[in-house]
């Protein structure tokens, strides 16, 4: 019997998932809400704010992590602890890169920029996706890369990342396309959050972790049924999309997880995620009130939930309008996913294709 338990043990240990923090980890946090030049940057709200919450749950998960927050997140700053970071890990180590913050694209529209405390309106100050990515491929020693990017246009990085990632074992996850922008919230944040703690709605094939994969696929959801944002997914050379991110620890509770809207304190419908039920009760989570919402969990009768409205959805081959700079062109539809829509303008080249939005397309 105790030869059978030490096999079960083992076959037991060798089926498990590989875990995020198995190997040394170490995480280079990022989060700006405040802008030196607030006439180019406007700031976002700082209660309750999830860039801290994840620098401390790395922490207490082992990671070696460097917080840079708002005046501290310097371009200067950035970079040297960038450099430093990437270069401190050994052969085995992995490398978190997280940022919250602004976000656009660059002049000539070939990379995307990330703005750092003093963030001014030409590229060379703030902090280039293209520069990060050279700098990876240059400095970084370890075995792999997680890039989680929480801003407008991040899907730069991602699309960066697949076109040229040299030897780099790299993943990228970013809240919105290449071309649009991301929601003022802080649902992208909390989604890694949660994934880190093993929430179980995401434990699609029920094997008591949390995958990449599994959160790549819960964010695009969230993102697309809240907010009509593609968000962007990318790995490299085998980079292990299989990885467990956080473990199970409890059964999902009644409804979890369900997307939803409810009635507000001012009467009107929001988009919410419903966090349980009992009998003809809601217990709801808001998801669209802004980043400095307090995580204020309501008791909602049922009168007051109803399911999240589905976006009108156009087949492959449909001709659409599309809005692009105030103005409206003619496309077609070549992709769907998640109810956004991919187009070709008509008339212009391949390059030119991209996600678009609910908001930005109406049928032809």
């Amino acid at each position: 019997m105790k030869r059978f338990l030490l096999l079960l043990f083992w076959l037991l240990q060798a089926a498990r998932a590989e875990n995020l923090f198995d190997s040394t980890t170490h995480a280079l946090v990022i989060g700006v809400l405040e802008f030196e030049h607030s006439d180019l940057y406007h700031s976002f709200g700082k209660a309750d704010r999830r860039d801290a919450e994840l620098a401390q749950l790395l922490k207490a998960q082992g990671a070696d992590v460097t917080f840079l927050s708002d005046g501290q997140a310097t371009l200067a700053n950035i970079k040297k602890s960038f450099v430093r970071v990437a270069g401190a890990c050994g052969p085995d180590d992995q490398l978190i890169v997280y940022y919250a913050g602004h976000g656009g694209k660059s002049a000539n529209g070939r990379d995307v920029l990330f703005a750092p405390y003093d963030g001014g309106d030409v590229d060379s100050s703030n902090l280039s996706a293209a520069w990060m990515l050279r700098t990876l491929r240059s400095d970084f020693n370890g075995d792999r890369v997680l890039l989680v990017v929480d801003c407008c246009s991040s899907g730069g990085l991602a699309d960066q990342l697949e076109d040229n990632p040299g030897e780099l074992q790299a993943a990228a996850l970013t809240s919105s396309s290449a071309n649009e922008t991301s929601t003022g919230t802080w649902t992208f944040t909390q989604d890694f959050l949660d994934a880190l703690r093993g929430k179980p709605i995401m434990d699609k094939n029920h094997d008591g972790s949390v995958s990449l994969n599994e959160l790549g696929r819960y964010v695009r959801a969230d993102m697309s049924d809240y907010f009509g944002q593609m968000t962007s997914y990318v790995t490299t050379n085998e980079f292990p999309g299989g990885v467990e991110v956080g473990a199970v620890q409890r059964k999902a509770l009644p409804g979890e997880g369900e997307r939803i809207q409810a009635v507000f304190r001012d009467g009107k419908w929001y988009p919410a995620r419903v966090v349980t039920r009992e009998g003809t009760r809601t217990k709801v989570r808001w998801m669209d009130i802004g980043w400095d919402t307090a995580r204020s969990d309501e008791w909602k009768e049922a009168d007051k939930v109803r399911p999240l409205p589905k976006a009108p959805a156009y087949a492959v081959g449909t001709r659409v309008e599309v809005e692009w700079k105030r103005k409206w062109w003619p496309a077609e539809v070549i992709k769907v996913q998640d109810g956004i829509h991919r187009i070709h303008y008509v008339g212009y080249g391949p390059e030119w294709d991209e996600w678009v939005p609910p908001k930005r397309i109406r049928k032809g």
